[in-house]
């Protein structure tokens, strides 16, 4: 029976390349690569074949600035698919988010996705001179200037990079780097051997290290520690997670951020184990390590690829009471782009305990979410209803079943069919 299958399955496959042959063929002038091997994207705008075993060491390297300030051109490999790929190569793993995905997959995902943005995420020069970039998805804004990067509330600025055990061989950082903006690129040429950028794009603000050789040092080791040293002010509280790898910060503003994703990698796309140390400083500021390790052997130049991104706590925008019960119940569509939150203790004028269901929806995965909708009994409402005691929302996210748990006839399900446009968001 199992030789069976085999043979079965292994005809249908034969079958299926002959078919992608016949479309490669045709499609030839797209300059695709198929030839029965997933595809994966080492710099924007360029399509090659690589098979799946290759894809934890074969990492795509820093885009060049022309390539990555581009959009996506007919011959790109779309986020989407990239996507769609990982997806298929992780269902045996239970992987269900991008950076999930294997080292050199996600950064395909990553280049991909940034390349998608349009004249909307270019770098602009003020009326004062500096360089600024917004960022819808994110719903962000950051400027650029000698003395560092400016996110939202939130100074950065690089004041070192050496290794931990040669603190006397580190490079210091001084202000006054010229800040050079290409695009959707913003490039610190802080030494001829190290470059801070940044790439603006849908799946966040990009921070990257470039560093092209060997910093001196005083003696070899075989496991050097690197560590870069930042400051960050305009933060009202920080943590890392369990990993050290992933950074949620509370501006002074009560806005949030999430600082990681963090990916290194060298030329011949090796990929290396990076942390990050947080310290509290007496004046209010944060000092931020961040140390990447096991560098006996590494291919120049390495790549040290961090991302902002911003994060949501969703309320209820119509000013709630703590009675509410908002969250009491919840709902998310599989793409998780259409949320439904409950909150089925909700006073409607005169009637209390009515009840009320939110609807947040975003317009792709890092995107914000945005109110759309607000669901109540417009029929027949009446006191202590609970309308949203349980929600549950089908996976295209367009159609929702709201319990409503106390009326007066017994307890119903309401069918709503949503209808709004992703393009808010």
């Amino acid at each position: 029976m199992h030789s069976d299958m085999t043979r079965r399955s292994m005809t249908i496959g034969q079958l299926t390349r002959i078919i992608l042959a016949g479309l490669l063929i045709w499609l030839s002038s797209f300059s695709f690569a198929i030839a029965g091997s997933p595809l994966t994207l080492n710099q924007p705008g360029k399509i090659v074949s690589t098979p799946v075993t290759q894809l934890e060491q074969n990492k795509s390297p820093e885009p060049d600035q022309e390539s990555s300030n581009s959009p996506a051109s007919s011959t790109s490999l779309s986020s989407a698919k990239v996507e769609e790929q990982g997806a298929s190569q992780s269902q045996s793993q239970k992987i269900s988010r991008p950076e999930d995905y294997p080292t050199g997959l996600y950064q395909a995902y990553l280049n991909a996705r940034q390349a998608e943005g349009g004249v909307e995420y270019e770098v602009q020069v003020s009326s004062e001179g500096s360089l600024t970039a917004s960022n819808p998805t994110q719903q962000l804004s950051a400027s650029f200037g000698k003395a560092g990067t400016s996110i939202a509330n939130l100074q950065l600025k690089l004041s070192r990079i050496g290794y931990a055990a040669q603190p006397e061989t580190a490079l210091q950082i001084g202000l006054g780097t010229e800040p050079i903006a290409q695009g959707n690129r913003i490039t610190y040429q802080h030494s001829p051997i190290l470059t801070e950028w940044y790439l603006n794009g849908p799946a966040g603000l990009e921070q990257g290290f470039t560093l092209t050789q060997a910093l001196p040092i005083a003696e070899a080791s075989q496991n050097q520690e690197l560590e870069l040293e930042m400051n960050l002010s305009g933060v009202k509280r920080a943590s890392l997670n369990a990993a050290g790898n992933e950074l949620a910060l509370t501006l002074t503003d009560e806005r949030q951020l999430n600082y990681g994703q963090l990916y290194v990698y060298d030329a011949s796309g090796q990929s290396y184990p990076a942390h990050f140390n947080l310290t509290a400083l007496s004046n209010g500021d944060f000092q931020l390590i961040l140390t990447v390790s096991q560098l006996a052997k590494v291919t120049y130049p390495l790549t040290i690829d961090p991302l902002f991104t911003q994060s949501q706590m969703l309320s209820d925008t119509s000013g709630g009471a703590a009675s509410d019960q908002f969250s009491n119940s919840v709902a998310l569509s599989s793409d998780g782009n259409t949320a439904l939150i409950g909150a089925d203790n909700k006073t409607i004028g005169s009637n209390y305990h009515c009840g009320i269901v939110y609807v947040f929806i975003r317009g792709g995965a890092g995107a914000i979410y945005v109110q759309s909708q607000v669901l109540s009994d417009t029929v027949n409402n009446t006191n202590g209803d609970n309308f949203g005691k349980s929600l549950t929302l089908l996976s295209d996210g367009n159609t929702a079943l709201i319990g409503v748990y106390n009326k007066p006839s017994g307890p119903i399900f309401s069918k709503v069919q949503l209808t709004f446009s992703l393009g808010v968001a």
